[in-house]
Formats: C-alpha cells, sequence, structure tokens
C-alpha cells in the first residue's frame, strides 16, 4: 500500500488540516472592528507600524489626544511627513513629536526599531498601532524580541482587508509561533 494513502497518515492529514481551520476560524473571531480606546496614561510614547491603510491615521487620532512622541516606523525613503495621510490636520505642535524611521521594513525589523527608540528615549511602556489581523504577530514578536518592554496594543479597523491578506497573516503568525517552541 503507498504511504501516502495510508489510514494513519491520511487521519494525521486530516487531523492538522481541522486544527489549522480552527485556528482560523479564532483568529477571524479576533478580528472584529474596535472603537478606539484611550491611551493608558502610562504609555510613554505610541508606535505605527506601516502597511495597511488606516494605521497612520489611527496613529494621528491618537497624537490629538496624546502628549507623548509618536514614532512612524517602516516609511518608505521618497515620503515625508506631509504626504502621510491625515498629517494636514494635525497642529505645527504635534509635528515636532513626530519620529519617522526609514529603515524597517518587516515586522521583525519593526519591533526591532521600536524596541531601540524606546531605550534611546528611556520609554517603559509605548503603545503599539497597526491593523488589528497583524497584531497578534506583531505582540508575540515584541515579547520574543524584547520582553522586557512593556507594550500595549492599539489596533486599528481595516474596512473589508482582502481574505488573502488575513491567511497570509495567520500563517505569519503560526510561523512565528513555531519558532517560540
Amino acid at each position: 500500500m503507498n504511504i501516502i494513502l495510508s489510514r494513519p497518515y491520511l487521519s494525521s492529514l486530516i487531523s492538522l488540516f481541522l486544527l489549522y481551520l480552527i485556528g482560523f476560524a479564532v483568529f477571524m473571531t479576533n478580528l472584529a472592528q474596535q472603537p478606539l480606546r484611550p491611551i493608558e496614561k502610562d504609555v510613554d510614547a505610541i508606535v505605527v507600524f506601516t502597511g495597511s491603510s488606516g494605521r497612520i491615521e489611527t496613529g494621528f487620532d491618537y497624537l490629538k489626544n496624546f502628549s507623548g512622541p509618536l514614532l512612524i516606523s517602516g516609511v518608505h525613503p521618497s515620503v515625508d511627513l506631509t504626504q502621510l495621510n491625515g498629517a494636514d490636520l494635525l497642529k505645527k505642535a504635534q509635528y515636532q513629536r513626530i519620529t519617522l524611521d526609514y529603515t524597517a521594513r518587516t515586522t521583525r525589523e519593526n519591533v526591532t526599531v521600536t524596541a531601540n527608540w524606546a531605550k534611546e528615549n528611556n520609554f517603559n511602556k509605548v503603545g503599539i498601532i497597526t491593523a488589528s489581523f497583524h497584531m497578534p504577530r506583531s505582540m508575540m514578536l515584541f515579547k520574543q524580541q524584547v520582553p522586557n518592554l512593556n507594550v500595549s496594543p492599539y489596533p486599528s479597523n481595516v474596512i473589508d482587508p482582502p481574505f488573502t491578506l488575513i491567511l497570509r497573516e495567520y500563517n505569519k503568525l503560526l510561523a512565528a509561533s513555531v519558532r517560540l517552541l
């Protein structure tokens, strides 16, 4: 009998696939639209991970009612602050509290840039803004890379993200989880 068609092997594959689907269903239920919640009093700074739409605008919304600094990590080198969506609605004093990072290209690099920026500025706790579907992996990477940095999630809501994007992010989360083992 062919090993691929053997009953134990096939049962294991089906079980793994079902486990994958259940995990994906749980992941999807945690992506519900959430209202912006107030920044906690002990947050020293806010960091936005660039990527899908809405993240930077969410960061600017928070900046209006927050007196601390804002780091936008992963900005394309050809973009300046005035070109970012929503920047035209900020006051001059708010512009002075914004730092743009042009080096990060991946989520892991965003975490590294954030950790270095927090250390350089003696921040104990930072609020992280990224898409709701991106937040679980971002938080996991913080725990892996800089467990001593206190991080608080502030997910931005993405309206109708493509299914393929959510599926890809779920697969990246699984891959990051395997690295924990």
